[in-house]
This record gives C-alpha cells, structure tokens and sequence, in this order.
C-alpha cells in the first residue's frame, strides 16, 4: 500500500461503490468546523496515539489533516503496529471532494 495517494486518486478510490476505505480525520475539533469527509472518524491525532486501537484492523485506512503533515505522522504511527494506512496527500486543502459540516 502507498503511504501517500494524491487527493485526486484518493477521491476516485474512496467514491467508488464498493470502497472499504475509512476516512480518519485528524485534525482538532475546531479545524473541523470547516468541513470534513463524509463520514470521517474523527480522532485527533494526540487522541489517535491513545486510542489507535479503536480503529478497524481489517479495512484500509486513510488518514487527513489540514497539510498532511500530522497524517504523515499518523500513517507512519499506525504502519508501524500493522494497520493499513495511507496518508491523503496535501490534506484537506488538496481535496475538492464533497465535504459535510
């Protein structure tokens, strides 16, 4: 699996009908105010280090942020203890998919 997928490509993977990706945002609260991926976990990244273990073992996920710079870390954290992971690249300001507030 890549460690990082491109906005574009990532929105073609995550649309299609049978996608078992889950989106986990992990950005603060507040951040999320400006909209997020349907249907995205919420789980901050100091709070993903914690609780990491909450998280499905058994379908790919995919980690955003605002840049991509705490994903980075996130998808390296959750690689590390064997989950699937990629990093949406450029975050949530590369992504020109549907949002939900």
């Amino acid at each position: 699996m890549e460690l990082e997928l491109p906005a574009e490509q990532f929105l073609s993977l995550w649309s299609h009908p049978n996608s078992e990706w889950v989106v986990v945002d992990v950005r603060e609260a507040e951040e999320l105010e400006m909209g997020k991926i349907p249907g995205a976990i919420s789980m901050p990244l100091t709070v993903l280090f914690r609780q990491y273990v909450k998280l499905p073992t058994t379908r790919p996920l995919a980690l955003v942020c605002l840049s991509g710079r705490r994903s980075a870390e996130a998808v390296q954290f959750l690689c590390e203890r064997g989950y699937q992971a990629t990093n949406l690249a450029g975050g949530m300001l590369a992504w020109e998919g549907p949002v939900e507030v």
